[in-house]
Order: structure tokens, then C-alpha cells, then sequence
């Protein structure tokens, strides 16, 4: 013990220090030391819990049930012992929850409660063939010795001795059979305690010879040593061998001092006392009876500590089936609660899912409408394109055609060259119904160069871009702009006699938004309406017309924000001075 404590002392790793404290524990457990045993044990579970060391945590839990049984503390004996069944059960090893089993049934044992000892020596019974070690079948024997022990031991307290000495017989084989002499030693104390109550001299002694053998060989359980030496002392008592009688006992007494066995003692006392009373001096038998009365004395108060402690765990265990009664009514709610919520639950998904499949299928046919929507308006914008591209090339070869009446065949081959490429471009760019704001410019540049030629250069123009704008980078519909261009060509600048000017400017004020200006500095709408010239006017309005329409479907398909806007300008005496025309557009990335 002593080296030990020297080797607790130094030690720093955790799982050492559990296994130390256990082996100290141990050694008080051998001696008879319960209030070490207590401490040493008390001291590993805490080193063990806080390192998480299961194993150290069940070897101190069985050891504090030892150190509170010689103590008299059942209640925490037990609620100790519910523990490491606990623990056990959860590592969910046979063996470990076999050995927690079998401390469970040493304190029912020591409560007297001999039916529960039964129940849970038959439940530890059912383990055996599942435990597993590097030598199974030592174990599981070892195992069923240790349940033969306590079934002899309840039926014993039944008094059912029959059934009692058959299973101590049967666990005396097999711990003969495994060669555990520590068992040996206990299953031969067993069957001394037997015949000893049954008064069979003979067999009491040849059992209590055997089982002190056994304690000399392996200083395992003194105790049992001082209970075979008692049996002797009343079998020699009775065979009036006084002397052998007055050894057995007094050697009994005096292990049972060291180990602070109180009944133990009363009963080797009261023996000596016995023994003493019919010799002179009376000195001995004196000496016996007092030791004997204040033993009784001290015993009484231990039984009467052991009832209190009994009661308490009486009330403490009706309590705790009272709570468990609870928990169980209160789980029997809970699992109606959460059934019924699981119905509700089920229903409102129903619900739910009922109002997704319809709210899905509304949106289909929305969809489908919208869908045959758009197709038919991009049908119609098709159209549209189709009877823009001939009305815009009958005006070209409308202008071709006046170069020719006039006979400039340069100019008019100059026309044709300018014309043959336009109408390339346009070709390519009615196929599309949007194209690069770069093409729609050089398309525009050429229109309003050839509509410049035709006219003897009587106006000029000027395109204008802004730097925040990438032409390649946006796109606009395809042949919008022309006919706005082609109007204030005709419908403006026709009737003006010299410098006419057209502006062309192109904005983006914001990300998403694209504006064109379409300005010209002719006579305006009002004065053209009063000179009717109706060719102007019908080419003018058919080409607008389309485009109108055309934005509006931009709008309908797209949802897109798509104007057109027309403003008369005037001079400071409030005559018409022009024309301006402001188109908003959608900022659409190509």
C-alpha cells in the first residue's frame, strides 16, 4: 500500500492515476478498511468521469458499493449500483452488464430483499452464454458459480435449504472445475454456513479446514476465514473439545476486530463467553459477557441505522416509482399530443400539397395562355417587318428612279452602289428581330447619305453617341428608326429652301434605359399639313404607323418599356421650327 501511494504521488497521466487509486481501494477492500475504501473509490470516479474512462469509472462504481454495504449506507449502495448497471448497459458489453447485475443482487441481499435477488440473479443468468473473454469458457462458468451463489443464498433466507444446498453444491463443482481458488474459497464458505445451520459436524468440517486452506492461499476475503473458524469452535463446543473449541474462536474474534465486523464479533463473544462460564475464574467469561453486552449495544444501533436507512430507501424507492408512473403518464400524453399533431401535421401537407398542385396548374395555363400570346404577337411583328422591307424599298427605288429621269448616271450608279449595300444590310437585319446598335447606325448613315444625294445635298446631318454608350455592346429592334428619319426628311425638310439639318442622337441616361433623339430644323408638322401633299404624307404615315405598332407589341411581349414621343418646336415669334422625336428604349445587352 505504501508503494502505492508513492507511485499515486508521481504519477500525472490520468488513467494511471484511476488505476492506482482502484488498486489502493482494493487493498482496503482485502484489509477490511471501509472508510479508505470509501475514499480511495470516491477519488478514482472523479479522476475517471472528468478523463472519460469508462472502464476506471466501473471498477470505482463496484468499489463504493462494497465500501456503503460495510458502512450500512444502502440507499446510496443501491442508487450506486443503479449507476454502473446504467453505465453498463450502455457500453452495451455482456460482461460488464453481468458484473453490474451481480452488485445489484449483493445489496439486495444485504436489504433482505431475497425475491428481487432472485429476479436479478435469473436476468444475470441469461448473460452467461454471451460472455465473451480470452478464456469464454472460464468465464461464463465463473459466471454461473456466481449465480448458483446467490440463488443458494436467497433460498437459503427463504428457508428453502433443499433447493439452497443443491445450487451451492453446483457452484462449489464449477468453481473447482474453472480452478479460481478465490471462488473456491467462496462456495466452500457457502456450504460451511450450510451444514453448520443444519448441524452435519462432520461435512462442517471438512468444508471450514478446506475454505481457511484456501484464504492462507490467496489472502482473498479474510472474513470467510473467521466464519469457517466460528463453525469449528461451536462443532468442537459441541464434541466437548474445549481447547480446539477456545483456538477456533478466539482467532475468529480476532480477525473479525481487525476487519470491524460488529456481528461477527457478538457472535465469537457470546461463543467465548459460552465457553468461559463453566470454568474458574470467572474472569474470562466476565471479560466476554461485557465485550459481548456492548457489542449487542453498538449492533442494535446498527440494526436500528440499518432500518432508518431501509425505511428511507423504502420511501425513496416509492418515490421513485411514483416519479416513474409520472414520466410514463406524462410520456403516454406526449405520444398523443405528438399523434394527433402528426395527423394535424398530415392534413395541412395534404392541404398544402392540393393548393401547390392547383396554384401550379393555374400558373401552366397562364403560361400556356401567355406563351400562345407571344407567339401571336411575334407572328404580327413579323408581318410588320415583312410590309416595312417593301415600303422602304420602294422609296429607294422610288429616288433611283428620279436620278435616271434626270439622266446622271453617275450619280445614279453612285445611288445604286449605295443602295445595293443598304439593302444588304437591311435584308440581314430584317431577319433578326433585334440587331447591334453599331448596325442600326450604319444603317441610318447610309439611308441618310442616299436621301441627302437625292435632294442635291440640301440638308446635312449629324449622328451623335454618347461616350457612356458601347454600340456593339446594345440592341435595338431592327428598321425602328428609319421611318422617323425618313419622315422628317419628307415631311420637314422637303419644303425648306436651304439649310436643313437633321440630328440623330443617341443617350443613355440610365443602365437600363436607351433614348433616341430624332430632331430636324424644318417647317414642322402643322405647316405640312397645310401644304397636303399627299404622297409625302401617306409614304410618311404608313412607315410611322408600323413602327408605332411595333413598339406597342415590344411592350405587350416583353414587358419592356418601349415609347415614342413627337414634339413640335417653334421659334420665338411661335412658328413651327421643327420637329423632335424622342424614343425610349429598353438598354438590352447583345
Amino acid at each position: 500500500m505504501k508503494g502505492l501511494k508513492q507511485q499515486l504521488a508521481q504519477a500525472k497521466v490520468d488513467t494511471i492515476r484511476v488505476k492506482l487509486l482502484v488498486s489502493l481501494a482494493r487493498g482496503s477492500l482485502q484489509l477490511g478498511y471501509a472508510d479508505s475504501l470509501l475514499m480511495y473509490s470516491q477519488q478514482a470516479l472523479a479522476v475517471a468521469q472528468k478523463s472519460n474512462y469508462t472502464e476506471g469509472v466501473s471498477d470505482a462504481y463496484w468499489l463504493m458499493i462494497w465500501a456503503y454495504r460495510q458502512l450500512g449506507r444502502y440507499p446510496e449502495a443501491l442508487q450506486t449500483a443503479f449507476h454502473n448497471l446504467h453505465l453498463a448497459e450502455q457500453t452495451k458489453d455482456s460482461l460488464a452488464v453481468w458484473i453490474a447485475l451481480r452488485h445489484m443482487m449483493f445489496v439486495f441481499n444485504d436489504l433482505q430483499e431475497y425475491h428481487t435477488t432472485l429476479r436479478y440473479a435469473r436476468r444475470s443468468r441469461k448473460l452467461v452464454p454471451s460472455l465473451q473473454s480470452k478464456d469464454e469458457k472460464a468465464v461464463q462458468r465463473y459466471a454461473l458459480s456466481g449465480y448458483m451463489n446467490f440463488m443458494s443464498h436467497a433460498f437459503e433466507e427463504l428457508n428453502q435449504l433443499d433447493s439452497a444446498l443443491c445450487y451451492k453444491r453446483r457452484a462449489y463443482k464449477m468453481a473447482h472445475a474453472i480452478r479460481d481458488n478465490q471462488l473456491v474459497a467462496l462456495t466452500t464458505d457457502n456450504l460451511v454456513r450450510h451444514f453448520s445451520k443444519t448441524a452435519v459436524d462432520d461435512s462442517t468440517v471438512y468444508y471450514a479446514r478446506l475454505c481457511i486452506e484456501y484464504v492462507k492461499r490467496t489472502g482473498f476475503r479474510l472474513d470467510l476465514a473467521a466464519n469457517a473458524q466460528l463453525a469449528l469452535a461451536r462443532v468442537y463446543r459441541r464434541r466437548n473439545q474445549l481447547d480446539s473449541a477456545l483456538h477456533y474462536a478466539r482467532s475468529s474474534l480476532a480477525i473479525s476486530r481487525r476487519m470491524k465486523r460488529l456481528a461477527a464479533q457478538v457472535e465469537a463473544t457470546s461463543l467465548l463467553h459460552a465457553l468461559y462460564a463453566n470454568q474458574t475464574p470467572k474472569d474470562s467469561a466476565y471479560t466476554y459477557f461485557v465485550l459481548k453486552t456492548t457489542l449487542q449495544d453498538s449492533l442494535v444501533n446498527l440494526e436500528k441505522i440499518k432500518q432508518t436507512e431501509s425505511i428511507k430507501y423504502q420511501e425513496a424507492l416509492r418515490q421513485q416509482q411514483l416519479g416513474q408512473e409520472r414520466r410514463e403518464a406524462q410520456q403516454r400524453y406526449t405520444r398523443r399530443i405528438t399523434t394527433y399533431c402528426l395527423l394535424g401535421g398530415f392534413v395541412l401537407l395534404l392541404s398544402i400539397g392540393f393548393s401547390l398542385y392547383r396554384i401550379r396548374q393555374i400558373r401552366h395555363e397562364s403560361q400556356l395562355k401567355f406563351s400562345f400570346t407571344k407567339r401571336i404577337h411575334q407572328t404580327e411583328m413579323r408581318v410588320l417587318r415583312a410590309q416595312m422591307n417593301p415600303h422602304f424599298f420602294f422609296n429607294c427605288l422610288n429616288s433611283i428612279n428620279r436620278y435616271i429621269v434626270k439622266s446622271d448616271p453617275k450619280t445614279a450608279s453612285h445611288y445604286l452602289t449605295k443602295f445595293a449595300r443598304l439593302m444588304r444590310l437591311t435584308l440581314d437585319n430584317s431577319a433578326s428581330e433585334s440587331i447591334s446598335l453599331e448596325k442600326e447606325i450604319q444603317t441610318l448613315q447610309l439611308y441618310l447619305d442616299m436621301e441627302s444625294m437625292r435632294f442635291d445635298n440640301a440638308f446635312a446631318y449629324a449622328i451623335e453617341v454618347a461616350e457612356e454608350i458601347q454600340p456593339d455592346a446594345l440592341t435595338i429592334p431592327s428598321m425602328l428608326l428609319q421611318p422617323y428619319i425618313e419622315n422628317a426628311i419628307w415631311h420637314g425638310l422637303l419644303h425648306k429652301k436651304n439649310g436643313g439639318h437633321v440630328w440623330l442622337r443617341f443617350r443613355q441616361p440610365t443602365e437600363d434605359l436607351l433614348t433616341v433623339e430624332i430632331e430636324d430644323n424644318g417647317i414642322g408638322r402643322q405647316k405640312a399639313k397645310e401644304l397636303k401633299s399627299k404622297e409625302t404624307v401617306s409614304s410618311k404615315s404608313y412607315g410611322m404607323q408600323i413602327s408605332q405598332d411595333r413598339l406597342f407589341l415590344i411592350q405587350e411581349v416583353y414587358g419592356l418599356q418601349a415609347t415614342v414621343e413627337v414634339k413640335d418646336l417653334q421659334d420665338g415669334q411661335g412658328n413651327g421650327s421643327g420637329t423632335k422625336v424622342l424614343v425610349q428604349l429598353p438598354a438590352q445587352a447583345s
